[in-house]
């Protein structure tokens, strides 16, 4: 018995999905990486934001050019963080500030953008809003 090898090239659909899914996944990490640098000392820190599980919400863009960010969801939230207050903010992809609201952390909260910004847009980010 002979194997042969077959060459099967990616549809250009495909190609889009995963180069959707891949820049994503990019914002993702550059904007997790940009709320670690805004986070407060250590010995400010009203709770322990490193305990919070948080992720996006994810939604087909208006003109169905792709998937973006359309919220934020915090899955879980420890016992000192649970109704502190955080500041949501979305970016494009530029980097160039889209929204920003503030929202009380809580196991389960999801805040979505508001109906009256265009989105769903490239990334989101939170910290813990000062005072």
């Amino acid at each position: 018995m002979v194997a042969r090898h077959v060459l099967v090239r990616p549809t250009p659909r495909r190609m889009r999905w995963a180069a959707a899914l891949g820049a994503l996944g990019a914002a993702g990490l550059w904007s997790s990486a940009q709320a670690a640098d805004h986070l407060p000392a250590a010995h400010q820190a009203v709770c322990t934001v490193a305990d919070v599980v948080w992720g996006y919400e994810v939604a087909l863009g208006d003109d169905g050019s792709g998937f973006g960010v359309s919220g934020v969801r915090f899955e879980q939230v420890p016992a000192d963080c649970d109704g502190v207050r955080a500041v949501v903010t979305y970016v494009d992809a530029r980097g160039d500030l889209v929204h920003r609201s503030a929202v009380g952390l809580g196991a389960g909260t999801v805040h979505v953008l508001p109906d009256d910004v265009p989105g769903p847009v490239a990334a989101a980010r939170w910290v813990v809003a000062p005072g």
